[in-house]
């Protein structure tokens, strides 16, 4: 993969990059490392190429990432180590956070969702700066 660069101090949302939107605990976890992967209900065209991850508006800290795989997959169909990827220590801890974010009806019914595996480029924090080594 080659480097992009791209001025994450000065960038703002939609500039140039789509963006997908994370809760501030998912968000946290992308940055420790903990998460390589997503699931959505709907597709996003983003596979193979850059994008940034936010969380709610007015939050100032930016990641770049670049999607390496997106597929969709069955909640049931999920194993231990989708979970995991997801930031989660188990499936049943996946699966209550899902269902606390759709509704257990949701979950109940054994969803087709898409999920997209990323690696991070580099992250943006405004109290730390850009940091691009060792992603």
């Amino acid at each position: 993969y080659d480097r992009v660069y791209i001025d994450m101090n000065n960038y703002k949302v939609n500039d140039m990059l789509p963006e997908l939107k994370f809760n501030e605990k998912m968000f946290k976890l992308i940055v420790e490392k903990k998460k390589s992967a997503t699931r959505r209900k709907d597709p996003k065209d983003i596979c193979g190429g850059l994008y940034v991850a936010g969380v709610c508006p007015g939050h100032e800290s930016r990641v770049m990432m670049k999607c390496i795989d997106k597929y969709p997959q069955k909640i049931s169909e999920m194993s231990e180590e989708d979970a995991v990827k997801e930031g989660f220590t188990n499936l049943e801890e996946f699966k209550q956070e899902i269902a606390s974010i759709y509704g257990q009806d949701y979950l109940d019914s054994d969803p087709t969702m898409w999920a997209y595996e990323f690696q991070i480029v580099s992250v943006y924090m405004p109290e730390k700066g850009l940091e691009d080594d060792g992603f």
